[in-house]
């Protein structure tokens, strides 16, 4: 239901032409609420990593904000080289909610099928140990600035 209203709310905002999805409070507050499921879901469904349910949206708004960081220095002419590494980890963290939010809406048309002992999932659980992989790194590196600048520059 979460990733639904998400996704009704990106549409209503391309199809007006509107501003970038992550500055309207209402596509953010909701985008907030999917990742708090998804993390609820991760602590009941991830056996085959920790489980964690402390991830929470900040770790993609700044793997977001950093991707667009990187974009801009593309843009100017910087050296991109040095950014290298901050791109992978952000991407991995973006890229990882999105095949969660794919899998959501493909599951989204047949219930029936999933297990209700959601470890049993396979898919399911297999997207939440990418999530929660990407994510941790993400929280650990790319919400630390001067972590991810350093590991960028001993990288480049």
């Amino acid at each position: 239901e979460q990733e639904r209203k998400l996704q009704l709310l990106e549409i209503g905002r391309q199809s007006d032409g509107g501003e970038a999805l992550e500055q309207l409070s209402e596509c953010q507050e909701q985008l907030n609420r999917l990742v708090a499921s998804v993390s609820r879901l991760n602590s009941v469904a991830n056996f085959h990593g920790k489980g964690r349910d402390d991830l929470n949206a900040q770790v993609l708004h700044d793997a977001v904000k950093t991707l667009r960081r990187c974009d801009v220095s593309e843009r100017n002419g910087e050296n991109t080289e040095v950014l290298r590494a901050a791109r992978i980890l952000c991407t991995d963290v973006v890229e990882s909610f999105d095949a969660m939010r794919t899998y959501l809406r493909e599951v989204e048309r047949c219930l029936e099928r999933v297990d209700p002992h959601l470890c049993n999932n396979a898919g399911l659980v297999s997207r939440l140990v990418d999530w929660e992989e990407s994510w941790e790194v993400g929280a650990r590196y790319v919400q630390n600035k001067r972590l991810l600048y350093a590991i960028c520059d001993l990288v480049a």
